[in-house]
This record gives structure tokens, C-alpha cells and sequence, in this order.
């Protein structure tokens, strides 16, 4: 058993967010310790008879000019110095750890974390093991030696299970799952689909997610999506904006089909997600899914920001087997479950511990 603290600064929830409760709380049931550090709906989320939880708001801006802004913090420290391994998942919970006699793992999710130049010296010195969310990530990131790894993030199959969606009344079903961001593509999904709406009987493209909270930018975007929507939509061709949903298995199970029309993904939840319920799926040949699913016959990769190559993507989706489609989709998820995460994860904890662990 390994005692490890989980330090994240975000107090939202999206994928990473959602995925360093399931990672926290999987790591407890394969026999570890785990305390999770943070603030806001991550950690009222976690379970708390498996995850002990402690409340610490992180700023999120601890950097200047690739240079950490040391900060020190009594409670934190005394906290952290208590466990075995210290695990951070964000940038700027790094700053906190100067003072912190314990070996310390960074998780690096995406290029928006600049770990490059200066700043990848800094990270570099700082901690012990170095993992990133993908190849691409990896790429990006430009470190002066080190050990790092690639661990691929993992979800979780839901106890209830997928089922195969079919068509309801002749009515083809396409799920969006996301936060409300420019660089997630929602607006351009939506112009896509107007164009090529008339070639379904009926189609139905339900969102499932909101903006940042308190984000001017997010919320115009949304709000501009929602009267782009209005503008389009008729009786054949109906939009759903339901919000975040903690519970999303019902909506992925009525889905025909699974889009992530994101400009750039450096990992993409949804797309794992989606492939544990055994979905078709449409998404960028970029980033993160481009690693996930390549040279899979049960999705479709397009051109990121080219209309033409999505709304062509979406055609061949269509045409699938759906059959075929859903035993695809889990054969190739079954590479990114939460469980194989949290091993991955225990196996480098565990390296930098004595050889009793």
C-alpha cells in the first residue's frame, strides 16, 4: 500500500476533472492510501469512504515568465509531508511543492501547460516522475531529461452497462458531449449538420454540457451556439441543449452516434467514453484521438476546422454496422479503463518508494 496525495487546482468539472476522481477513488480500491486536495465540485464528488478529502483552494496562476512563484503554505505542508508519494494534475499546484521532502509525479495534460524552455527546466528539477495524457502531449512538451512516461487516462464502464442504440421512428440520434468552448467546435458542428440535415429523415443532435463557470468568453460562445440553433433547427431537424449531466449513460445509450468536433483534444474523455458504451464515433484526426482511434473501423477521423471532411465523416459513420461497431468500440476501449490508469499509476508510485512497497 502506497500513501499518495492527489493535488489538482480545478474546482470545475470536465474531463480531466472527472477523471482525477475516478483515478482517486480506483487507486483506493486497489489497496492504497488516498487523499485528494483541492477545492469546489472535484472533491465534493469523491467518495469520502473510500478517498479522504482535503480542502485547499490552489490559484490558478502561480508562474511568471516560466519561473514558479514559490509559495508556502504551514497546513499544506504538514498535510503533504505525511504522505508517500505526492501526485500534482495541474500547473499551478507545483509552486507549493518546494518545501515538500517526498517524491512528487506530475501529470501533464496538455501543450496549454507550456512545459517547454525555461519553465520544463523548472519541472524538470522540481519532481521525480513526469507522465503525460498522450503521445501528443509528449511532443509538445519540451523537458531536459528526466524520467517520463506516457499513462493514458481511463474511464469507467458504468455499472448498468451500454446497449445498442437503434433508430427510434426512423430518427438518427447524435450526442455532443462538452464543455462550451470555441477550440470544442460545438458552433461548428451545428453549421455542419444544417447543411447536410435534409439527407436524414430525422435527425436529433442533443448537447450535453455548459461553459466555464463565470467565463465571459465560454458563455457568449454558448449563447451563440444556442441562437445559431434557433436559427436552423425545424420539426426535422431538432437541437437539445440539456447541460452538464452527472449521469450521462442513458444519453450515450439512446445515441447513434458519439461527435467530438473539437479543433484540438490532447487526450478526449468522451471519445474513451464513448468507446466503452460501444459507440460509433466521429472525431478529429488530431491529438489525443487520433492516438485513440486509429486504424478503428468503428469511428471516422476528419479534418479539424474542415466543414466538408466532417459533414463526409458523418455520412460514413452512418453506414456502419452497428453490431460490429459495438463490439469494435469496447474491444479497443478495453486499452483505456480507469483501472488500467491507476495500475500504471501504482507501478510508478511504487518505483519511487524502498523496495517494501
Amino acid at each position: 500500500m502506497v500513501k499518495i496525495a492527489l493535488l489538482t487546482e480545478y474546482t470545475g468539472l470536465g474531463g480531466g476533472e472527472s477523471n482525477i476522481v475516478a483515478v482517486a477513488e480506483e487507486l483506493a480500491r486497489q489497496g492504497h492510501e488516498v487523499h485528494l486536495i483541492g477545492a469546489g465540485t472535484v472533491l465534493s464528488l469523491v467518495d469520502p469512504h473510500l478517498v479522504s478529502r482535503f480542502e485547499f483552494k490552489f490559484p490558478q496562476r502561480s508562474w511568471w515568465w516560466g519561473l514558479p512563484i514559490p509559495r508556502f503554505n504551514s497546513r499544506l505542508q504538514k498535510y503533504l509531508n505525511d504522505v508517500d508519494v505526492v501526485h500534482a494534475y495541474s500547473i499551478n499546484t507545483l509552486p507549493y511543492l518546494f518545501w515538500i521532502n517526498r517524491p512528487i509525479v506530475y501529470t501533464i495534460h496538455g501543450p496549454w501547460e507550456k512545459i517547454r524552455a525555461l519553465r520544463g527546466w523548472v519541472v524538470n528539477a522540481l519532481v521525480d516522475r513526469i507522465t503525460f495524457v498522450s503521445e501528443d502531449v509528449r511532443r509538445c512538451s519540451y523537458l531536459f531529461g528526466g524520467v517520463s512516461k506516457v499513462v493514458y487516462l481511463g474511464a469507467k464502464l458504468p455499472a448498468t452497462g451500454p446497449t445498442m442504440a437503434t433508430k427510434v421512428d426512423n430518427v438518427l440520434r447524435i450526442l455532443c458531449v462538452g464543455r462550451f468552448q470555441p477550440i470544442k467546435g460545438q458552433l461548428f458542428l451545428i453549421q455542419a449538420l444544417a447543411e447536410i440535415s435534409s439527407s436524414f429523415a430525422e435527425l436529433e443532435l442533443t448537447f450535453a454540457g455548459g461553459p466555464s463557470s463565470g467565463d465571459p468568453v465560454d458563455i457568449d460562445y454558448m449563447d451563440s451556439c444556442i441562437t445559431l440553433a434557433a436559427k436552423v433547427s425545424n420539426k426535422n431537424f431538432r437541437i437539445n441543449f440539456i447541460g452538464h449531466q452527472n449521469e450521462l449513460v442513458k444519453y450515450y445509450n439512446i445515441a447513434n452516434l458519439v461527435i467530438v468536433p473539437s479543433f484540438y483534444e490532447s487526450f478526449s474523455m468522451v471519445t474513451v467514453e464513448s468507446l466503452l458504451m460501444g459507440k460509433v464515433i466521429v472525431a478529429p484526426f488530431v491529438g489525443g484521438p487520433l492516438e485513440i482511434l486509429k486504424d478503428l473501423d468503428s469511428a471516422e477521423l476528419f479534418i479539424p476546422g474542415d466543414k466538408l471532411s466532417l459533414q463526409q465523416a458523418i455520412r460514413n459513420a452512418v453506414s456502419k454496422d452497428v453490431n460490429v461497431a459495438f463490439r469494435l468500440s469496447q474491444e479497443r476501449g478495453s486499452r483505456f479503463t480507469v483501472e488500467r490508469q491507476a495500475s500504471d499509476y501504482g507501478e510508478i508510485y511504487a518505483g519511487l518508494l524502498p523496495r517494501k512497497y
